[in-house]
């Protein structure tokens, strides 16, 4: 898989973006692979990771002159579930004000197009996206402002879709109301595998939140911890 990639017809173009250039995400499904790399966009595998082609048709890229260009989209996170095959969420590098609605958006077969499903979230700007343990319709961003990278009006929420991103729900109850500052990173929210999940997230000035019953009750699990790269869980 590592040359397919790394010695791509692309690879030599691809620009680092603001936490330099890499590869973050892996999604595998059967022999179909999903990469997603920053600022190189969404590249599919169908051969195990053999070969790697390009598939970006719908995912925007606002920082260059050709707003949908081949490759060279500032991918944040791609995620999937197994029991919804040929679905793909990504949470792309948004928050362009002339180009609304390139951030989160959908694929329905396989990531060979992406649709939008950022309407109703305050910006499409973020870097997490979270699927339900359980619930393949059920998914999770966290909207920020894309100068400064922190919560809207710095008020910390996240937003849960229900229908696959048709609509959108804030959830903030126990989080903070006003003054805060941080970021929360791609790998630095998930879920926990209990009957009834609970969410994660950490955040860039130390804290590491729970969202009880699917992100409806929020309670700060620990405070002034180092930064926050990456939160994962496991069953003891």
């Amino acid at each position: 898989m590592v040359p397919a990639i790394s010695n791509h017809d692309h690879s030599r173009k691809w620009q680092p973006g603001n936490g330099g250039l890499c590869m973050h995400t892996i999604v595998r499904d059967g022999s179909r692979m999903h990469l997603g790399i920053s600022t190189g966009g969404h590249y599919r595998s169908e051969d195990g990771g053999k070969t790697f082609a390009a598939s970006n048709q719908g995912v925007g890229a606002g920082y260059v002159s050709d707003h949908y260009p081949e490759f060279g989209q500032c991918v944040h996170k791609i995620a999937r579930h197994p029991d919804a095959p040929g679905r793909l969420y990504m949470q792309n590098h948004g928050g362009w004000e002339d180009r609304p609605g390139i951030g989160v958006l959908r694929s329905d077969d396989g990531g060979q197009t992406w649709r939008s499903i950022a309407k109703g979230l305050p910006t499409d700007f973020g870097f997490p996206i979270v699927v339900h343990l359980h619930d393949p319709d059920v998914v999770y961003v966290v909207p920020l402002e894309p100068m400064t990278r922190t919560c809207p009006g710095a008020v910390p929420a996240v937003w849960r879709s229900e229908n696959g991103g048709s609509s959108w729900k804030r959830l903030v109850k126990g989080l903070p109301k006003k003054d805060s500052y941080f970021t929360i990173l791609r790998d630095a929210m998930t879920t926990d595998q209990c009957k009834a999940p609970a969410l994660y997230f950490g955040t860039t000035t130390g804290q590491l939140w729970i969202g009880h019953d699917g992100g409806e009750e929020w309670s700060c699990l620990f405070d002034s911890l180092p930064p926050i790269h990456c939160v994962k869980t496991a069953m003891v």
